[in-house]
């Protein structure tokens, strides 16, 4: 089997794909600068269009290396960037830590719950066994996201606020 890799990734109406130079100033306006989308999250916005700059560019020589998962998410119709997907292997369990970020002008659309599905069967076709996600406790639609799509809770991290969810994919 070759190792999997990040790959393009389509869905209904959106296509995740590799990260490019030229997303930062979309990527910047659309999520990265803005405070609510990061309300639940341990990583901060971007201060200004020099930090998406770098966090775009710091992502582009990581692509096809095997086991490296980094999306860009883009709607289809407009081909504007709105959110990224990635996920973190673990060689010893076999499995995946996801995680995702949707610029929050972009929530309310069903598109997490379009894109984790697919990601998951990505990753299952690939013979990764499992996957995991933690969540904020007060992310309350994120955390029904997980379990709409088939996520177990397996306990709270009270250190971090972090519900912890797994999957298994085969």
């Amino acid at each position: 089997m070759n190792e999997p890799k990040s790959q393009q990734v389509r869905t209904g109406r959106l296509l995740l794909r590799a990260f490019e130079q030229d997303d930062y100033k979309q990527i910047y306006s659309n999520w990265q600068s803005d405070p609510e989308t990061f309300r639940y999250l341990e990583q901060s916005s971007c201060r200004d269009l020099e930090d998406s700059y770098r966090y775009c560019r710091a992502r582009i020589p990581y692509y096809g290396i095997p086991y490296f998962f980094d999306w860009v998410i883009v709607q289809e119709d407009t081909k504007q960037p709105i959110g990224e997907f990635n996920a973190a292997y673990r060689h010893r369990t076999n499995s995946v830590n996801v995680g995702f970020c949707l610029g929050s002008k972009f929530w309310n659309n069903g598109y997490m719950s379009e894109i984790i599905p697919v990601m998951l069967q990505f990753f299952a076709d690939a013979g990764i066994a499992s996957a995991e996600a933690e969540c904020h406790r007060d992310n309350t639609v994120s955390r029904h996201v997980l379990e709409k799509s088939g996520f177990t809770l397996d306990g709270f991290l009270p250190e971090s606020k972090l519900y912890h969810y797994s999957k298994k994919l085969k």
